[in-house]
């Protein structure tokens, strides 16, 4: 994995964590899937840049004060980049917080993003 292509990976979730979603929209890959665990509310395989935009907002604008922070990127060789990932926030008429760690693996195809897979690790 090149560093423009972890640095490619690093933009995009500046751009999340800033709630844009424009920088993920413009790199990621027509036949793109995002997998959520099962556990996740949003639970299953998305299909195409639309949805998976559509279904990072609604996340997101389901939380007050929901924070997305990348603390880690890893080149996993090839064309993969593990991103160790930290949400948190409060659900909307909830009372307890969020505060989760994530990683996830970006895999690249011509600098276009084709999948990600979700894994809670705590």
């Amino acid at each position: 994995m090149t560093s423009a292509n972890v640095d490619l990976v690093r933009r995009v979730f500046d751009e999340y964590a800033r709630g844009s979603f424009a920088a993920a929209a413009e790199f990621t890959h027509p036949d793109f899937k995002m997998r959520l665990q099962t556990s996740h509310p949003l639970a299953g395989t998305l299909r195409g840049p639309r949805d998976a935009t559509k279904a990072m907002a609604d996340w997101m604008e389901s939380f007050e004060g929901f924070n997305g922070e990348a603390e880690q990127f890893i080149d996993a060789g090839g064309d993969r980049v593990v991103v160790a990932f930290r949400e948190r926030g409060r659900p909307r008429g909830g009372s307890v917080d969020l505060d989760h760690h994530l990683q996830r693996a970006r895999l690249q195809a011509g600098g276009q993003g084709r999948r990600r897979d979700w894994v809670s690790v705590r």
